[in-house]
């Protein structure tokens, strides 16, 4: 399942936000395995840079 989110990051940790009563979160609480990309768009097809990246999800802050 595809959602798009914001994010924030902290050296090599990545924030994402939700809420409890949402979709995002409660299939993370089932299967914490994550990706995600982040990319720059381009009308060039050829400039299109992005970076996709793999790992566990866990909650942090009020949950």
């Amino acid at each position: 399942m595809v959602h798009s989110m914001g994010f924030v990051s902290a050296g090599p940790v990545v924030y994402f936000g939700t809420g409890k009563n949402t979709r995002k979160y409660q299939n993370i609480e089932k299967n914490p395995s994550v990706a995600f990309t982040v990319d720059e768009d381009s009308l060039d097809v050829f400039k299109i840079t992005g970076i996709q990246m793999e790992g566990k999800a866990s909650f942090v802050g009020s949950h």
